[in-house]
């Protein structure tokens, strides 16, 4: 292999570990929002169903243990349970401004969005109450997407398409350029090694 063909050998080969690092840079910097995301997250670690096992009835009277007003307390969150009427029988910080009763079609429209400007989530016990765990406006997004599988697998393949083609380009301006620098850098390459081997220009 000649001084021309080495020159070029090692062009390619940094060009290609150039865009490997810039895919492997990538890739890393998006599994780390992930993490970083899903770490900083305040509900990550709050079961509402646990939570629900530690508000009992005792002597006629729901009561929550210690446990329980902890688990709201370090989520800033507040919490209500609901007969099977809708109503109001216990509640922990419940902010003044929300009723103490709701219809079926209100307890389903706060169930899949807010109640009021408050995310909550919700949790049916095998009593048949339902408690309810509200967060402060802003700690939660809730989001409701349905989409069709036709319309989903036309998604999926267009985001694979987009990745294929990025990458075909990126090869594509590769080699083009690879092309373009050899046309340009032979003959001065050729003639240097002319003069390294004695060899006269013409």
């Amino acid at each position: 292999m000649n001084a021309v063909q080495r020159f070029f050998r090692r062009y390619i080969l940094s060009t290609v570990g150039i865009v490997l690092l810039f895919l492997a840079v990538n890739i890393a910097l998006f599994f780390a929002i992930i993490i970083v995301g899903g770490m900083s997250g305040a509900d990550t670690s709050f079961s509402v169903r646990d939570f629900s096992d530690h508000v009992v009835l005792r002597d006629g009277k729901w009561n929550a243990d210690d446990t329980a007003l902890s688990m709201l307390q370090e989520q800033s969150a507040w919490a209500m349970l609901l007969n099977e009427n809708g109503d109001v029988i216990w509640q922990q910080s419940l902010p003044e401004k929300l009723p103490r009763s709701y219809t079926s079609t209100e307890v389903a429209s706060f169930s899949r969005w807010y109640l009021e400007d408050y995310p909550v989530k919700i949790w049916t016990r095998a009593d048949g109450k339902l408690m309810v765990v509200g967060y402060q406006p802003g700690t939660l997004v809730k989001y409701y997407f349905s989409l069709e599988w036709p319309y989903m697998g036309v998604l999926l393949g267009g985001i694979a398409a987009v990745f294929i083609i990025n990458l075909l380009l990126i090869i594509f301006l590769i080699l083009r350029n690879t092309r373009k620098v050899e046309k340009a850098m032979t003959p001065i390459l050729q003639g240097i090694q002319n003069l390294s081997h004695g060899k006269a220009l013409h």
